[in-house]
This record gives structure tokens, C-alpha cells and sequence, in this order.
């Protein structure tokens, strides 16, 4: 079978918590391997402005997209942003993130929202490539980031 066609993708509930662990013990790995993970899946998971989207190919989690529904306090419309999108090494460039993307645009369309945000470093020329292909287009928006020192008392 096509690996393509074994993929899904479902909006994670507390049930998907032991895929969630097992793929948050992989992206630990990948990203920090001598810090023990802090999990906050409970909240996102009960959240009513957040959500976690999970991957699946042949049963196995390979992918997740966390996005938060960013509202306005007036009569406009506000976005779905994604604010993280991981894909397992050896599922990359098999479709595993167009599916991801695919979910957060229906539930952003499902939700009344008017669309999908996300960021992609300048440097990541591969990701805005995806995006782009997927149909988001570049924004000369500038985008400050300042992040506070991290240590084990913030983590």
C-alpha cells in the first residue's frame, strides 16, 4: 500500500494522550535529548482556543500541529495560528505536514475563522516553499520574538 494512503490525521483528545507521549518523547529527542520534557498536553487538550493535531501512518503517530485560535474583541474575524508543526524524520516529504496543514484549514473554515497564520524563519527556505505550495502567501509583516532565559525553574 502507498504510504501516502495510510495517513490520517484527527483532532487529539485526552484518549490520544499515549500517541501524544509517544510522539512528544521523539521531538524531546530531536530538540533537547539531556532535558527531561515538561508536558502541558492536559490544558491544550481541554482547551476551548487550542488544539493539538495528530498524524497517524500505518497506527504510529508520525506528526503533530498545535494551533491556537487568536480571537479579536471587536465584529472581525479572527485566525487559526499555527504555532507548531513537527513531522517524525522518516515520514518527512511523504505528506504527512500537507495533511497536518489540510486539518488546521478545515477546522479554521469549520470554526467561522477567516483563515490560517503561521511564521517560517527567513533562513527555512524549505518551509516557506511548503507553505507557499499549500497556498499562504508571504507577508512583509515584520515579527518581534523576545524570549526570556531558560532554565530548569521555567521549564
Amino acid at each position: 500500500m502507498d504510504p501516502e494512503h495510510t495517513l490520517s490525521t484527527i483532532l487529539a483528545t485526552e484518549k490520544d494522550l499515549p500517541a501524544l507521549e509517544q510522539l512528544l518523547a521523539v521531538i524531546a529527542d530531536v530538540f533537547d535529548p539531556d532535558r527531561p520534557p515538561r508536558y502541558v498536553y492536559a490544558e491544550l487538550l481541554n482547551s476551548d482556543s487550542a488544539c493539538c493535531l495528530l498524524a497517524f501512518a500505518c497506527g504510529q503517530p508520525v506528526g503533530l500541529c498545535v494551533a491556537v485560535c487568536i480571537p479579536k474583541l471587536d465584529r472581525r474575524i479572527g485566525f487559526l495560528f499555527v504555532d507548531e508543526i513537527f513531522v517524525v524524520q522518516a515520514w518527512r516529504r511523504r505528506g504527512v505536514g500537507r495533511k497536518l496543514i489540510e486539518h488546521a484549514m478545515r477546522l479554521a473554515k469549520e470554526r467561522g475563522l477567516a483563515g490560517v497564520r503561521l511564521l517560517a524563519r527567513p533562513t527555512n527556505t524549505v518551509a516557506q516553499r511548503f507553505y507557499a505550495a499549500l497556498g499562504f502567501l508571504n507577508s512583509e509583516t515584520l515579527f518581534f520574538e523576545r524570549s526570556f532565559a531558560r532554565d530548569a525553574d521555567q521549564i
